[in-house]
């Protein structure tokens, strides 16, 4: 199944771009002053920086978490893993290509988990073309975040691609969405800017996230079409 967290530009975008300019330039001046060729590419340093990134930002989540006077088991996890984290970075190579694809896919998802708020869930529920549902939503931060988190793992389920012919039974094309009828029986279909296919057993996800969308509008719950 497709990742499409493609939907929207990543927030680390500016700073690969950035990164990769500066190792392209590095890398000249290694083969400028007659140095050896490095023995990593590109794509491996800006992984292995990435990689590196998440476990430092990840310290810092844990950090602030020690700030919130936990309970003494939660401090002694945290301090653990604060730990555990210093020496996994320590040990990290760049040439530990498996290692980095888990750190950037585990410690990534926590890292863009906490961070999620209002801004992000409302990207999410964008890409969906699902941005209509919470227009009259009044959420704290804690609601937000956990209607981004729903958002964020429905679009990993979603491909903008057509299935193979002999798994097209098995998907759902989503082009629009539509309100249920309210107390005066008026209903209104939205279209969806980038229709997304979406396996069968995946869309319990999706109705569920309009489920909640529609609990916290205060207006009836949008089905999918």
């Amino acid at each position: 199944m497709q990742d499409n967290t493609h939907h929207q530009a990543a927030p680390g975008d500016k700073a690969k771009r950035e990164f990769s300019r500066a190792v392209d330039s590095i890398n000249a001046g290694i083969l400028a002053a007659g140095g050896p060729r490095p023995k990593w590419t590109q794509d491996e340093a800006i992984a292995y920086e990435c990689a590196l990134e998440c476990i430092s930002d990840l310290r810092a989540i844990l950090t602030g978490e020690r700030h919130n006077n936990p309970t003494p088991e939660r401090l002694a996890a945290l301090d653990a893993e604060f730990s555990r984290l210093g020496a996994e970075r320590r040990a990290l190579s760049v040439h530990d290509n498996a290692e980095i694809a888990r750190i950037r896919s585990s410690y990534g998802r926590r890292i863009r988990y906490h961070r999620m708020g209002e801004e992000q869930a409302r990207g999410h529920l964008a890409a969906l073309g699902l941005a209509f549902a919470a227009e009259g939503a009044r959420l704290d931060g804690d609601d937000w975040r956990a209607l981004g988190i729903l958002a964020f793992e429905v679009i990993e389920c979603v491909s903008d691609e057509r299935p193979a012919e002999a798994e097209a039974g098995a998907w759902l094309h989503i082009t629009e969405h539509h309100s249920k009828p309210d107390a005066s029986g008026l209903l209104f279909t939205v279209a969806v800017q980038r229709p997304y296919w979406i396996r069968k057993a995946d869309l319990p996800r999706l109705q569920e996230l309009e489920s909640r969308l529609a609990a916290a509008a205060g207006k009836g719950a949008a089905w999918t079409a």
